[in-house]
């Protein structure tokens, strides 16, 4: 919670228990001839002033509701009090019904202090926080694209004349003297539906309510990034910048690892992170219609529906890529582009989160243009699972995941019989011809691969390493992407060191077990 938040919370309380306890006709609380205001005045402007500060500094959180809501009623009370202080009451009133109001009391109270508790409990495991500044020698520049495949159809609709649209931001190494007191953007709506997607995604029984899941994330649109749009591009030795495409979660967003996209960008990548109409959550498409979460994804049905439905998706995912490679090649060229002359288009990588991952785990096998690829808990989903991957790849798991794996292999050593998860891992990694990592972060769930253990403890793993847990996994990619796109040596692949969560290496997976 922020201070301010705090403080409107604490005061609330206070004065709820002493508005409880005082009798306002039982005359004043400091000696008479003082110049002090009466005490309702007092209590009043006691909770007046942290709520007005808040709302001025913090801004309106809807997560202080229950708060804000406490703070109202208990002002009208004491208006009330005050406006009949002068009057005294008859004996019949003095008498009525004595327990029953103090029951009254007594309920108002504990119910007063519950809605406290709950905005308390809400704003501490939703906090405002700070994304990580970008630790890379460049200044970061933003620019979005909207892209239209008229060589495809839309196959997630019915009209004929329906192509594919992709919606893209581009995060890039820019001058830091052209950012230097430029107003930088904001998280904005996108990641709060990303996170209300993914956990709808994740959660069956809170799918019917995705669209309120965002509503208690109204803050992010007050918290910075570190991106100027359209700021001017940096310079550059030889053939410009390596590109690195991004692809997001089931019913995420591409923002949903903003913190990564930045720091790539400072280290001297330009990244290209890809919302997938139907897939991703909620994209705006070029008439103003939004292209929600195809329902088969999301709704009833057998796994193997699901799973064949997930498999075209991921093709037409991999597709996605290559338009977007293919504009990106056209924007090169293109005079007055921010992108002009910037990319080297000869050297491109691909990170993916979750279904993302196992789209540009397939990508590496389906698009000459990708050098390598990085997938963050992807289920190894798609042809990829039956063809295998090309190298360099690096594969990382979510400690809870690694750990089913682990028990799959056990299974299979003690009965002889494979689980499809591991099959369908091992078919992944089959037919690699270099270099493959496989690597899991210490405490780590699904969501931990992206920014949202930042959003919420809750999102992540083991409590109170949020942050490390994103700082970790930022540092897998980086020392990952440096290494097979840029040739650097590699410093933590395989063995780990100086990285803020313990990672554990994964013997080589095209190695059987003796």
């Amino acid at each position: 919670m922020q201070a301010l938040e705090v403080a409107v919370v604490a005061i609330t309380g206070l004065v709820l228990v002493l508005a409880a306890i005082r009798r306002p006709r039982r005359g004043r609380w400091w000696p008479e001839g003082t110049r002090w205001p009466a005490p309702e005045t007092a209590m009043a402007i006691a909770l007046l002033a942290p709520l007005v500060l808040h709302l001025l500094v913090d801004g309106y959180r809807t997560v202080m509701i229950p708060a804000y809501t406490v703070c109202a009623g208990l002002l009208l009370l004491l208006g009330l009090r005050a406006r009949r202080a002068g009057r005294i009451p008859t004996l019949s009133e003095a008498r009525r019904h004595p327990r029953l109001r103090a029951l009254g009391r007594v309920i108002a109270v504990l119910l007063g202090l519950i809605a406290l508790a709950t905005s308390a409990l809400s704003a501490t495991l939703l906090p405002v926080f700070e994304l990580p500044a970008p630790e890379g020698p460049y200044a970061v520049g933003r620019t979005d694209l909207h892209l239209t495949d008229m060589r495809r159809q839309e196959w997630a609709t019915s009209a004929d004349d329906d192509v594919r649209e992709v919606v893209a931001s581009v995060w890039y190494p820019a001058e830091p003297a052209a950012a230097r007191g430029a107003a930088t953007e904001v998280l904005g709506d996108e990641i709060a539906q990303s996170v209300a997607g993914s956990v709808a995604a994740a959660v069956p029984s809170l799918r019917t309510a995705a669209d309120v899941l965002g509503a208690p994330l109204d803050h992010l649109q007050r918290i910075a990034t570190h991106a100027v749009r359209d700021a001017e591009a940096a310079a550059h030795d030889g053939d410009g910048f390596p590109v690195v495409l991004y692809s997001p979660g089931l019913a995420s967003s591409r923002f949903e690892n903003v913190a990564l996209m930045e720091d790539l960008a400072s280290r001297g990548y330009v990244v290209v992170a890809v919302d997938h109409p139907y897939t991703s959550g909620s994209v705006t498409l070029a008439g103003g219609a939004e292209a929600t979460v195809d329902p088969v994804l999301l709704g009833p049905g057998s796994d193997a529906t699901v799973r064949k439905r997930l498999n075209d998706w991921i093709d037409t995912r991999v597709e996605d890529l290559s338009t977007v490679l293919d504009h990106l090649a056209a924007l090169e060229t293109r005079p007055g582009s921010v992108l002009q002359g910037v990319m080297d288009l000869e050297t491109v990588g691909a990170v993916g989160f979750s279904l993302g991952g196992d789209t540009v785990t397939q990508a590496l096998t389906q698009e000459p243009r990708l050098d390598a690829a990085v997938s963050l808990d992807g289920p190894y989903l798609g042809k990829v699972s039956t063809t295998g991957v090309p190298a360099p790849f690096l594969n990382v798991i979510a400690a809870d995941h690694l750990t089913d794996l682990e028990q799959d292999l056990e299974t299979e050593q003690e009965t002889g019989i494979a689980s499809d998860s591991l099959n369908r891992y091992r078919g992944t990694m089959s037919s690699a011809s270099g270099p493959v990592w496989v690597a899991s972060v210490e405490g780590t769930t699904h969501l931990s691969h992206t920014v949202f253990p930042l959003i919420s403890p809750i999102l992540g793993g083991e409590a109170g390493t949020g942050r490390a847990q994103v700082d970790t996994v930022e540092t897998l990619v980086v020392d990952f992407l440096d290494h097979a796109l840029a040739g650097a040596p590699a410093r933590l692949l395989g063995q780990g060191g100086d990285i803020p969560l313990t990672t554990r290496f994964l013997p080589d997976p095209r190695v059987p077990r003796t």
